[in-house]
């Protein structure tokens, strides 16, 4: 609860954390440890080691070994998006996020390494399921949704297999996505989303153990109308709390903007109200993101007509919505 950031502490504890010569960890006494598959380095697959390694998962191999899914939270960059290393698998092949998977003997030596997933954004975090898969999480971002394809999902990926072209799992949602964790009995999936304004959601499966079957996405909702933040009203530790599940009618919106609203028939958890949220969003957000939008745009033609074009469409939006609020 204290490292979720939604319940009140005292203080954080004090870990005396020994200088690491080298600059590259430091761990407290007795803590040591072996660095390995470094961005750069050339994979079994003959691919490189993508950079900014992320969230991870752990497996048994079939013969003892140790099997890493690793994610690659790799944004878009100005002003050239980089491309999949293997397109042809790609999900989106403008894209070049996705995971790499390690294998390790049991003196921690790297035996193979490959990509695992590719075409994806911003894999930051997700979770191992009961039946052995890692679910690769993407964290949209804003360019998530102004990106030619479609982003913001959750990506099965299977490690002990190759590398293949895989389909988003839609119905779990469409945001940015965090943490999932599954309840082995019931099937159900829990996931967080990274932003301070999110909510915490529940997906129920149609059939479980096979998320692309689809199912039900929910999100929590406190009965007491007086928790509209959890940072603003951090939660007790050990205390219950009435809530219930609200249903997301369109798990895959077009817009951000619009899945937020959509929500109007609950009060959601972790968010503002909606006018107020909407005349933050309007009065700070948007003035900036235009103004960058048109230093950028002086740069490419391109990128002027599609993300101008998009930008307004954004505040035609808002403008509609706030007269109704």
């Amino acid at each position: 609860m204290h490292l979720s950031g939604c319940s009140r502490f005292e203080s954080r504890p004090n870990i005396a954390l020994i200088k690491d010569p080298h600059g590259i960890c430091e761990l407290p006494k007795g803590f040591t440890y072996k660095a390995f598959s470094k961005y750069g380095e050339t994979m079994s697959d003959g691919h490189t080691v993508p950079d900014y390694h992320d969230g991870m998962g752990c497996f048994k191999g079939l013969n003892g070994e140790i099997i890493l899914v690793r994610n690659h939270e790799i944004s878009t960059y100005f002003p050239i998006n980089p491309e999949s290393p293997a397109p042809e698998y790609a999900y989106d092949p403008d894209s070049s996020g996705g995971t790499t998977t390690i294998w390790l003997n049991d003196q921690l030596e790297v035996t193979k390494h490959h990509l695992s997933l590719t075409g994806t954004i911003r894999n930051c975090g997700g979770g191992v399921t009961p039946w052995g898969t890692w679910i690769s999480s993407e964290e949209a971002g804003h360019e998530g949704w102004v990106m030619g394809k479609r982003h913001g999902y959750n990506f099965e990926v299977d490690p002990r297999g190759p590398l293949k072209k895989v389909e988003p799992l839609k119905e779990m949602g469409r945001f940015n996505h965090e943490a999932v964790a599954i309840d082995s009995e019931s099937g159900i999936v829990y996931q967080t989303e990274d932003n301070s304004l999110g909510c915490f959601y529940r997906f129920i499966p149609n059939v479980t153990g096979r998320l692309e079957n689809g199912g039900v996405l929910q999100a929590l909702k406190f009965i007491d109308k007086e928790i509209t933040h959890t940072t603003r009203h951090p939660l007790d530790l050990g205390r219950k709390y009435q809530c219930e599940w609200v249903t997301i009618d369109n798990p895959d919106p077009e817009e951000n903007i619009q899945y937020i609203f959509k929500l109007r028939k609950m009060v959601p958890p972790f968010l503002l109200g909606e006018k107020e949220l909407l005349l933050i969003r309007m009065e700070f957000i948007l003035p900036a993101h235009l103004a960058v939008l048109k230093i950028l745009a002086s740069f490419s033609s391109t990128f002027q007509t599609r993300m101008m074009q998009i930008s307004e469409v954004q505040l035609n939006w808002f403008t509609k919505q706030l007269r109704k609020a």
